[in-house]
């Protein structure tokens, strides 16, 4: 099967380099590249989660349907921003291609119907670069070099915008199951806001928690990337199973 992964604000498809050899050979890695950073650095960023989403679902949707395994069973892993991109890129791939993904891992953020209390992108470079040592994860190499911030600020800016004015609007739940993975001790999503990812699906829903901040791919990766192989195994014995009925029910009202 596929696994699409999508990285967090300021982050590029790089960081899901290593997951390919970690993996079981059974499930390719397909990391996201967002415009503005390493090969598509020249490329204008989004700053909005619906010309991202056109982009992004024009991007994929074609191949769920054609290619020499249109069937293919497909998970969506997203981390902070990433969580809230793959969560409505799978509503998507359901609404214009009928196709849902066996498994969507949201991880490091908030429900998407909930709205950011303290929103990042705005705020004046010395207060981002304060919030970005809270959460840990990014080099003080960068944080102190203000070449470095000149190139990395406008990605960071522009990522976090997506993600913070993101409110998910009514609409059938998935269908498929969920886990949302946190960190214990990460200042961005309370435990409650964690588990509001249930309201999001009809299947089954887990959250897992690590003795971590924000950004714990890295620190973590083993512990994440058995998760992943854990919930995916039955998948991949078994094939993709059929579809339920669409669920009318709206998971919130805007």
């Amino acid at each position: 099967m596929r696994l699409i992964c999508i990285p967090f604000a300021g982050g590029a498809a790089s960081v899901f380099r290593p997951w390919s050899d970690a993996l079981p050979e059974s499930i390719e890695v397909c990391a996201v590249q967002l415009p503005g950073r390493e090969r598509r650095l020249r490329e204008p960023l989004y700053d909005a989660m619906d010309p991202l989403m056109r982009e992004l679902v024009a991007a994929i949707g074609p191949s769920l349907q054609s290619g020499p395994n249109p069937d293919q069973p497909f998970a969506i892993f997203g981390h902070s921003l990433g969580a809230c991109v793959g969560f409505e890129l799978a509503r998507q791939l359901r609404r214009l291609y009928g196709r849902e993904p066996v498994h969507l891992f949201a991880s490091a953020r908030r429900a998407p119907h909930l709205p950011d209390p303290a929103p990042l992108h705005a705020l004046p470079e010395d207060e981002l670069a304060a919030a970005l040592r809270r959460m840990g994860g990014t080099p003080e190499t960068v944080l102190a070099d203000p070449e470095l911030m000149r190139i990395f600020v406008p990605i960071l800016r522009a990522d976090l915008s997506v993600a913070e004015n993101y409110l998910c609007p009514p609409g059938p739940r998935l269908r498929c199951p969920m886990t949302m993975l946190r960190g214990d001790a990460d200042p961005m999503v309370t435990k409650a806001e964690a588990l509001g990812w249930r309201e999001h699906t009809r299947g089954p829903f887990t959250m897992r928690t690590f003795a971590a901040g924000h950004l714990f791919l890295g620190t973590h990766q083993g512990q994440v990337l058995e998760l992943i192989t854990t919930a995916l195994a039955p998948v991949l014995r078994a094939g993709a199973t059929p579809a339920s009925p669409l669920d009318p029910t709206p998971t919130h009202r805007g």
